[in-house]
């Protein structure tokens, strides 16, 4: 990236930064599926506005916050499709760059591509394990904070999940039981522990209340309708239920959770 953003203040920038990169998982799958560029213009407008609390952008910063949001447009492409915008922005100049604002028409046109009031729903197919976990390497890739994830059952297979999430996240694993080998599991345990230090397992004595299989971050909960040691062996089900859809739904979550932590054991 080059200085286009020393236009904004330094604190203006940081926010900034900081508000594309950490766009949660399925919503930069969802940018990374989309053809128009114009569309992805007044998408980067909208998220600017409602996640950094900036109201106006030009070209470059329109592509820098793409860019973090690991989309790549150049300004010129952004440019061109902004020629056709119409009544979607209003323009301004300001020391000879011309600034967008993004209007009521343009958000009521990519509101769809925001997930607003929408569940994402990705069936997975019994035969097809790898697709399954790629999907699933998808939506964790992009989350941060700390992360909660709870699975009656865990294995080998888990700790290969657990790695899709960013190593700087701070993760809570509760589980039950086990039915692999002790000994098997012993290494790759070990292992894992080492280059994981900010990710702790925990078990339930008796597996007392875990039925549910999911993930909770501070934007979504992720419910997965198979274990995350065995996501892909049969039919089922990843649903992303974003914060701003059900807050008080993952609110209870958590305190759920953090209840059965407590009480938890170090695996």
């Amino acid at each position: 990236m080059n200085g286009a953003l020393e236009e904004m203040t330094v604190k203006d920038r940081l926010r900034f930064q900081k508000a594309f990169s950490r766009l949660d998982g399925p919503l930069k799958t969802q940018l990374a599926s989309v053809k128009s560029v114009l569309d992805l213009a007044l998408v980067s407008l909208a998220l600017a506005h409602d996640k950094a609390n900036i109201e106006e952008l030009n070209v470059q910063e329109m592509s820098d916050s793409l860019e973090y949001a690991g989309v790549s447009l150049t300004p010129l492409q952004l440019a061109k499709a902004l020629a056709k915008a119409g009544g979607n922005v209003k323009r301004r100049k300001v020391e000879g760059k011309v600034q967008f604002t993004l209007m009521t028409k343009g958000r009521l046109r990519i509101e769809p591509l925001l997930g607003v009031g929408n569940l994402d729903v990705f069936f997975i197919d019994g035969s097809k394990p790898r697709t399954a976990r790629k999907r699933l390497s998808d939506v964790l890739a992009g989350v941060s904070g700390t992360v909660r994830v709870c699975d009656p059952w865990y294995g080998v297979r888990s700790l290969e999940s657990l790695e899709m999430i960013p190593k700087d996240c701070k993760v809570r694993f509760l589980s039950g039981r086990t039915n692999e080998d002790p000994q098997r599991l012993a290494g790759p345990m070990k292992d894992f522990k080492a280059e994981r230090p900010k990710t702790e397992l925990r078990t339930v004595p008796n597996a007392a209340g875990l039925h549910d299989r999911y993930v909770l971050t501070r934007d979504f909960l992720l419910l997965v309708g198979h274990g995350f040691k065995d996501l892909g062996s049969r039919q089922s089900f990843i649903i992303t239920i974003p914060d701003f859809v059900a807050p008080d739904l993952l609110h209870q979550v958590e305190t759920s959770f953090e209840a059965k932590w407590a009480s938890a054991v170090p695996i």
